[in-house]
């Protein structure tokens, strides 16, 4: 598969030095579905700590395992629940035939639930081994160990504009002049994947349809003080400077208006 074709993980350092890795693996079942379909490609500014991919490794690692265990449960849920079903009825039955069950058949269906339970319980542990579960886990993994991390032009642009934002006011932030919008991209489809791995992971894109309620309602009351923004975003707990990126990236590849500051 051609890079530009595939998924890409993108890792940016902050101004304070700290890193942020952004990904499309925060629901579950993602992960196995992107590396199913190949290997991602990782991109970056400044190069990365090796501490910090293999951290990152180590949680794709268990991410795996929960995909591939939440798979499992769903192909095996019939076989599961046929046997647990099995159980409780030949558990009730026993309990009726030895007159356990005879003074409540509440009491009695409780009593007939608790081995049910361990046998789906189980299964489910049994499950995890089988060769389908072992097959696709280490499918997975050698998918991980195949992401590369490479330098891009369009990261270092992105970390410059980052820092910039940083180390500009709130308000500078998200208000920013031409001298903050970021140009002259090479790959805008890149762009636009941060976009939408900044959506997913920090929730942006509520957040800026909340602050074009904001203000339409500072132009009903004519509220012009350049800090009602501000502590709207604060009071959110935003991240004002990432906020603050995706807005002037959204406004440089022109994907629709962000709202007016």
């Amino acid at each position: 598969m051609d890079w530009k074709q595939a998924v890409h993980l993108f890792h940016l350092y902050r101004a304070d030095g700290s890193e942020l890795l952004l990904h499309p693996f925060h629901r579950r079942q993602s992960l196995r579905r992107v590396l199913r379909s190949g290997v991602p490609v990782g991109l970056y500014g400044a190069e990365p700590e090796i501490r910090t991919l293999v951290s990152f490794r180590d949680d794709l690692y268990r991410w795996i395992d929960r995909d591939v265990w939440d798979w499992m449960s769903e192909v095996r849920f019939i076989p599961r629940f046929l046997v647990a079903s099995g159980v409780l009825l030949l558990s009730y039955g026993l309990l009726n035939f030895t007159g356990w069950a005879s003074p409540s058949q509440a009491v009695g269906m409780g009593i007939a639930l608790v081995p049910a339970i361990v046998a789906y319980a189980i299964m489910a542990v049994h499950d995890r081994h089988l060769p389908s579960a072992v097959k696709q886990r280490l499918e997975l993994r050698r998918a991980v160990d195949a992401i590369r991390f490479q330098p891009h032009s369009d990261l270092v642009r992105l970390e410059r504009l980052l820092h910039e934002l940083e180390s500009a006011s709130p308000h500078q932030a998200l208000s920013p002049s031409e001298a903050l919008m970021p140009t002259g991209f090479d790959e805008p489809e890149l762009i636009r994947e941060v976009i939408r791995y900044l959506e997913m992971r920090f929730g942006f894109r509520r957040a800026e349809r909340r602050l074009r309620r904001v203000h339409r309602n500072r132009l009903v009351k004519r509220d012009t003080d350049p800090r009602t923004l501000v502590r709207w975003a604060e009071a959110r707990k935003l991240d004002i400077p990432l906020f603050a990126l995706y807005r002037a990236l959204h406004h440089s590849l022109g994907l629709r208006e962000t709202a007016p500051t």
